[in-house]
């Protein structure tokens, strides 16, 4: 008996300890149960608001970070930093500075002195340049889309390649400017100055040019496709191959402009000064031209199948076999002086 005692004492013991630690064990994974719990009730950080303008213009990447002073800018360019997006460097001094590829889009840089700035590939969109001085400045591959630029001077300024689809450029001065192969489609550039610019080669289709000086520029190859240059002055200027498909042209001076093998097809060249102009070759399809004057002007090869052009001054216009006229027009009556000359 007292054997069988000793077991069930030693069972009970056993018995015990096992539920000791069986209330440690359970102890413990409460604990850790609870931890596990906590750290999964936490609320996701939320996302920062999306600006849907910002995210179609500028791709998910670098923080934009603004500045108000040069002594910031110049700190993070040399560091490294390119964004400066929505800067307030209004009346600032950056001449002759070299911040080629930084990004100042929708800055304000209003009446800043830029002189000989070099902001090659720089991006300038939306940005307000209003009365900014850019003499000389070095702006080729620029991205100035849609940028206000009313006032500038870019006098003997590069900006080739340039993007200015959009912006703003009524009244700015861009004399002597060297703007090979740019963008300038449905640019606002009312009576803006481009005397002796370089432009051959441009996109300025859709733009308002109205009242523009275009003395003696060089629009060789250029895309001028339904762009409004009533009232312009393109006297002396360099239109060969141009593309003036549809583009308005009521009021403009051409007088000895060169325009051959141009397409002038249905432009709008009513009251159009073409005196002295070279179209050798150039295209003229349902062009209305009631009241332009081409005394003087060379005609030899270009397509005149014109809206009327007995409503038109020819007196002295060259014109020879290759001339393509309105059936039963009188180009004799009209004055027209022919020419063996090919």
């Amino acid at each position: 008996m007292e054997f069988l005692k000793k077991i069930e004492v030693d069972d009970f013991k056993l018995l015990f300890q096992t539920l000791y630690w069986l209330k440690k064990i359970k102890a413990t994974y409460y604990v850790w149960e609870l931890m596990t719990r906590s750290a999964c009730s936490q609320p996701p950080e939320s996302p920062e608001p999306v600006d849907p303008e910002t995210t179609a213009l500028f791709p998910k990447g670098s923080e934009a970070r603004a500045v108000t002073t040069i002594a910031d800018l110049w700190v993070r360019y040399r560091a490294g930093g390119r964004d400066f997006r929505g800067s307030q460097l209004a009346q600032v001094d950056l001449s002759r500075s070299d911040l080629g590829g930084i990004d100042l889009s929708r800055s304000d840089l209003n009446r800043a002195q830029l002189r000989e700035i070099d902001w090659v590939e720089a991006i300038l969109r939306g940005a307000d340049l209003r009365g900014a001085d850019l003499q000389r400045a070095n702006l080729a591959g620029a991205d100035l889309s849609r940028a206000n630029l009313h006032r500038v001077n870019l006098t003997a300024a590069t900006l080739t390649g340039a993007n200015l689809s959009g912006s703003r450029l009524e009244g700015s001065n861009l004399r002597h400017a060297y703007v090979i192969g740019a963008n300038f489609s449905e640019a606002f550039m009312w009576k803006t100055d481009l005397r002796e610019a370089n432009l051959s080669g441009s996109d300025l289709s859709r733009a308002a040019l109205r009242g523009a000086v275009l003395t003696e520029v060089n629009l060789s190859l250029a895309n001028l496709t339904s762009t409004n240059l009533s009232q312009a002055q393109l006297s002396r200027a360099l239109l060969a191959d141009a593309g003036l498909h549809g583009t308005i042209l009521m009021g403009c001076n051409l007088q000895g402009s060169q325009l051959s093998k141009a397409d002038l097809s249905l432009a709008l060249l009513l009251g159009a000064n073409l005196q002295q102009a070279n179209l050798r070759g150039a295209g003229l399809v349902g062009a209305s031209v009631r009241g332009a004057a081409f005394q003087g002007a060379d005609l030899r090869g270009a397509v005149m199948q014109v809206r009327n052009l007995e409503q038109a001054q020819l007196e002295g216009a060259l014109y020879n076999w290759q001339t393509v006229l309105p059936q039963g027009f009188d180009p004799v009556g009209a004055g027209m002086v022919w020419s063996e000359e090919g």
